[in-house]
């Protein structure tokens, strides 16, 4: 299913802006997410982040939660943010 030129810069837009998440500009657009953010880099737009204050918060969390001494691995979920990311807690890593 080919998608016109117009619909498909919109909503690479809105996927960029944040409007939309990535699994509708992936349904809209009918392609995988791979191919969404080829794309998104062809047409020079950015992946979309969270506002400065939600990414603080989270970061905040992040070192509360590395700085615990019974953790041996930390695992974050940020939904649409593609890839689980997965991290191991080395014994000398200081925050």
């Amino acid at each position: 299913m080919n998608i016109e030129p117009v619909k498909e810069i919109k909503t690479l837009k809105r996927f960029s802006e944040g409007e939309i998440g990535r699994l509708e500009a992936m349904k809209t657009l009918n392609i995988d997410y791979s191919t969404l953010l080829d794309r998104v880099g062809q047409q020079g737009l950015s992946l979309p982040t969270l506002p400065f204050n939600e990414l603080e918060h989270k970061a905040n969390q992040f070192v509360h939660i590395l700085k615990q001494k019974s953790m041996k691995r930390v695992v974050i979920v940020i939904p649409d943010a593609g890839p689980l990311i997965s991290l191991g807690k080395a014994k000398n890593l200081e925050i």
